[in-house]
């Protein structure tokens, strides 16, 4: 399949979902494919779906977006990409993300920089761009729809080598949901680094480029993405095999490795690495009634107006928040939180920050122990307040 093929099939779904009154949200795809020559393209870089946050009638009616003939079904809208992108006189251009994926593929690719859309394509999981992915109206509609339409593009268009997905689990999860290809992973380094198998290519999972990487921890993936990248044609359990044997030593240098440096000397590499088991336990223990997920933080709503949202940050690990301020079980709660270190904060709407400190943790494995206990402590408060 030629890449006007694809985007001429693309703009077509891809316009009638945007026109759609409660989905509104400008689409584009990331690198230019015009100036793409799919027979030298290497790797893949998949984001979630792009960050600024615009409507499609704002993007038609924007000089920057103008195209002649419009954007509406209008195949060059697609593979003309983002006008922002690889653009010089853009005193922001590299961007933060682009640069560090970029530094991270080096030792893999080389000057990967200065082949930047010759053998790098970045693009999305979907078009459709919103400054947090969570902001996503109809969510399984979109995925149900755009998934497939970058998976073509990856597997009949670019054909590369390797697929690298920044925010790699939620990634990884999109992929074998919305499509019907077999996809199979494996957590080689728990969330740090995944590898995947999808009609014959492979998929690497990590981190997404917006979060702060520690030495520890660019070093594992950096060597990760060359191991990977020499052995890509073993099957899924022979890589991740390798990959052990190989980086092993790596990763636990990431899991002992000195603290990144912080306010609170907490490394947050290891927040990323524990987050999962946390969110196991409040699961568990407190049978959420909704959760809403994010590359960076999990909403888990216990009723109708309060919830927990586990941040993965290097400054912070909990909010409890509530929509009810005024209840007398909320009072209780934020006498019992108020041992730890904690903020009101300035936004009513989002009280209750439970701060990591060193006044109770010298490492992430003892906080979790406080808070823990601390988060029984809330259990019969919230089950009465259901």
């Amino acid at each position: 399949m030629t890449k006007e093929d694809w985007a001429e099939k693309a703009i077509q779904d891809y316009t009638e979902l945007a026109c759609d009154k409660d989905i509104d949200l400008a689409f584009y795809q990331q690198t230019p494919l015009s100036r793409v020559n799919p027979e030298k393209v290497k790797v893949v870089i998949m984001g979630i779906n792009p960050g600024s946050g615009s409507s499609f009638q704002d993007q038609k009616n924007s000089e920057l977006w103008t195209l002649q003939g419009g954007i509406e079904n209008n195949p060059q809208h697609l593979l003309r990409g983002n006008p922002r992108w690889n653009n010089p006189q853009d005193p922001k251009w590299p961007w933060p993300y682009v640069r560090k994926t970029l530094g991270l593929l080096r030792p893999t690719f080389g000057e990967i920089d200065t082949q930047l859309d010759t053998i790098c394509v970045f693009t999305n999981a979907t078009f459709f761009n919103t400054r947090r992915e969570y902001e996503l109206k109809n969510q399984k509609k979109i995925y149900e729809i755009t998934v497939p339409i970058t998976m073509q593009l990856i597997d009949e268009v670019l054909k590369p080598e390797i697929v690298v997905c920044l925010s790699g689990l939620e990634n990884f999860k999109r992929i074998k949901n919305y499509t019907t290809d077999t996809f199979k992973y494996r957590k080689v380094f728990d969330n740090a680094f995944l590898v995947g198998k999808r009609n014959g290519t492979t998929y690497i999972g990590i981190y997404h480029t917006a979060f702060r990487y520690s030495k520890p921890l660019t070093a594992l993936v950096k060597e990760a993405i060359m191991v990977t990248y020499d052995h890509v044609s073993e099957n899924i359990d022979s890589l991740t095999d390798i990959l052990l044997s190989k980086c092993g030593a790596l990763w636990l240098d990431v899991l002992n490795g000195n603290p990144t440096p912080s306010t609170n000397g907490l490394n947050s590499e290891l927040i990323m690495s524990l987050l999962g088991k946390f969110k196991e336990w409040v699961y568990a223990t407190f049978k959420p009634c909704d959760v809403v997920q994010n590359a960076k933080w999990t909403k888990v709503w216990l009723s109708s107006d309060v919830y927990f949202q586990l941040v993965a940050q290097s400054n912070s690990f909990v909010r409890v928040a509530t929509q009810n301020k005024d209840s007398s079980e909320w009072s209780q709660i934020v006498n019992i939180l108020s041992k730890f270190a904690y903020d009101e904060g300035k936004d009513g709407n989002l009280p209750a920050m439970i701060k990591m400190s060193t006044r109770y943790a010298n490492t992430l494995d003892e906080f979790l122990h406080e808070i823990k206990s601390e988060l029984e402590s809330v259990k019969d408060i919230i089950e009465n307040y259901k």
